[in-house]
């Protein structure tokens, strides 16, 4: 998957977290609010993959977002594209806290 394609990919998943806890707090559309955050979590699985999530450390997330924006092999970094990997880096990490706070507010939802 291409750099680009991987940033967009974030990009979406962030879309559906926000649209997903949107449908949370209406309340009465909590299926839909399930399958955003499904769809968030499968953009987030292809713009991320596999070593960064299951990894869970930040030098990972970072080193990632390094790759998305620079590409592989590559070890200076201007500013801008600094300023890129920090971004990129916290849409990771805004994304994968709200997957996982949106899906314990839904389960809590799904009980009471």
């Amino acid at each position: 998957m291409k750099r680009t394609e991987r940033i967009a990919a974030l990009t979406a998943a962030l879309i559906f977290t926000i649209v997903g806890y949107l449908q949370i707090d209406q309340e009465q559309n909590l299926v839909l609010a399930t399958l955003t955050f499904f769809a968030a979590a499968v953009f987030f699985y292809l713009s991320v993959g596999k070593k960064a999530i299951t990894s869970c450390t930040f030098s990972a997330i970072n080193k990632e977002s390094k790759n998305m924006i620079v590409g592989n092999g590559k070890g200076s970094l201007t500013k801008n594209q600094a300023a890129r990997v920090a971004l990129v880096t916290f849409m990771v990490v805004v994304v994968s806290f709200g997957i996982g706070f949106g899906t314990g507010k839904l389960i809590y939802h799904f009980i009471h």
